[in-house]
């Protein structure tokens, strides 16, 4: 089987990274895929990806749509963590707000947002102040009694990875 995977521009800045043909076994296409994608980057200098969501059809993954952007720089990024989770390593805050953006690109959200991981953990969006903030959702401020409702039963569920919190009145903490 001859694999060939395809890179389309939709916009500038917008591309949709696919297979072109046969499909590799499914355990293998995020390789490829990511693969296809880094060599195009180093073809194209200056870009990073800002944000990428993955295309399945059927279960299967087909691609991955990719947003890209110039590097922001990491001083540039304000994401405030409060002092209770101030021994978090480094990867495992990557990793948090990695997650937490994933969900906030997927949906686009235009107010603020809490999005809360299984160990409790609240990444807030406040796109009013440019800034997010990390901390025990214990902490988080301003919740109606349905959200506590409905983050008590998704709690108890334990069926997706997260919960997103919309903060109507905007962000507060302890």
């Amino acid at each position: 089987m001859k694999l060939e995977t395809q890179v389309v521009e939709l916009e500038p800045g917008w591309l949709v990274v696919k297979f072109q043909g046969p499909k590799p076994p499914d355990e293998s296409r995020p390789f490829w895929l990511h693969r296809t994608l880094t060599d195009w980057l180093a073809e194209h200098p200056g870009q990073s990806i800002q944000r990428t969501l993955p295309l399945s059809h059927n279960g299967e993954l087909t691609g991955v749509m990719v947003w890209l952007g110039k590097p922001v720089p990491r001083s540039e990024v304000k994401f405030r963590f409060h002092n209770d989770l101030s021994e978090m390593p480094f990867e495992h805050r990557e990793a948090l707000i990695h997650q937490a953006l994933e969900v906030y690109f997927h949906h686009l959200y235009t107010g603020a947002i809490a999005v809360v991981n299984r160990s409790g953990i609240a990444v807030v969006f406040d796109p009013a102040n440019e800034s997010g903030y990390v901390l025990p959702v214990a902490k988080l401020k301003g919740v109606d009694e349905n959200g506590n409702r409905a983050y008590a039963k998704w709690e108890a569920r334990g069926e997706t990875r997260c919960f997103v919190f919309n903060l109507e009145g905007g962000f507060h903490a302890e």
